[in-house]
């Protein structure tokens, strides 16, 4: 099929795939994304009301649609396309690792401090890294209202794999293929929730352990009026305030789920950590997700006539890029067609 889908996919109260939207254009360009983004926020609802927050890679095109559909819109980039940026220019496993630890320090103190190591390590990385905007890929900028910090786009990914069988079909049979696909996954979503015995969804409850594990080695000291100083030494303490659910260190903001500290400080109350955990994680906001049904489709002979002109289909434009010059060969034509009396260079 000559075209681009265009998809946009959403994370559940399980921290697993949401398939909100597709679409299927000519060309992947600031004019189709355009169109894509004022569907979904005719069908969403506005930004202003639900403050919906965008992670893409740093496509042109999609970046213009962003500004011109929905400015006041939060957007972030994937920190892997903004590597994969940085890499052409400064390479190095040391130069890659101090990236990423700026791009998930989660207040502004530890942020700057590896920003200062990367300083030091070359200081022409430092100002190229410096000249990107920070709201747009540095955890500690991330607005605590999305319960969010997500750095990637992993989840677009994962949508791609899921429909690989469905996207070299024509498109009829594409778009039939991910409807089913996705009209059986919301039913199983639902089987699967209603298993959960637990106040908050499984892997939620598995994040949260995590952290109960790192809690013992904190020493909280309660001061009053829900505040906390906890810390293991001097050098590491933080403020914790389980009236606002907050820590000095920001990651109980940013996603909603209690961090170490938290956590400490809980325990001294002899509380449960779940009653802290975001009301997002829980198996009702769950549901509430998944309740819509998508309702079957008869074949096509059931279908009324019309007598309408025919939708015709889109016109063929040449896809951006150099075409291939061989179609990609399945690991199941190789074992076909390999010769049993020599050895595969794959591997060897």
């Amino acid at each position: 099929m000559a075209g681009q889908l265009l998809v946009a996919v959403g994370i559940d109260a399980n921290d697993n795939m949401y398939p909100i939207a597709y679409a299927v254009a000519e060309l992947e360009s600031k004019d189709s994304w355009c169109w894509f983004l004022q569907l979904l926020i005719e069908d969403l609802g506005p930004v202003s009301e639900y403050g919906w927050t965008f992670i893409s890679d740093q496509q042109k095109g999609l970046d213009k649609a962003f500004e011109l559909v929905v400015p006041e819109a939060s957007h972030r980039w994937c920190v892997r396309h903004l590597y994969g940026n940085f890499k052409e220019k400064f390479k190095g496993q040391a130069l890659k690792d101090q990236l990423w630890s700026a791009a998930m320090s989660s207040n502004e103190v530890d942020f700057n401090c590896e920003m200062e190591k990367l300083r030091g390590l070359d200081e022409e990385a430092y100002r190229w890294l410096k000249n990107r905007d920070p709201n747009m890929w540095a955890r500690h900028r991330f607005s605590p209202r999305t319960k969010c910090d997500m750095l990637l786009n992993n989840l677009c990914e994962c949508f791609n794999s899921w429909i690989l069988a469905a996207r070299d079909k024509p498109i009829l049979t594409m778009l039939e293929m991910i409807r089913c696909k996705i009209m059986r996954r919301l039913q199983v979503k639902r089987d699967l929730i209603s298993k959960c015995e637990g106040p908050i969804c499984p892997k939620i409850q598995g994040k949260l352990e995590k952290n109960k594990t790192l809690s013992h080695r904190f020493r909280p000291m309660y001061c009053g009026n829900g505040l906390f100083q906890v810390g293991d030494t001097l050098v590491d303490q933080h403020s914790v305030n389980l009236w606002t659910r907050t820590c000095s260190c920001r990651r109980w903001e940013l996603n909603g789920i209690p961090c170490m500290h938290a956590i400490s400080a809980i325990f001294h109350n002899r509380q449960e950590a779940e009653q802290f955990v975001d009301k997002c994680y829980t198996p009702e906001a769950y549901l509430r997700a998944y309740s819509p049904v998508i309702q079957p489709v008869k074949s096509m002979k059931y279908w009324p006539t019309v007598n309408q002109t025919p939708v015709l289909p889109p016109i063929v434009k040449k896809q951006p890029g150099r075409p291939k010059k061989r179609r990609i060969i399945k690991d199941s034509e190789m074992e076909k067609n390999k010769d049993p009396t020599k050895l595969c260079k794959k591997g060897g």
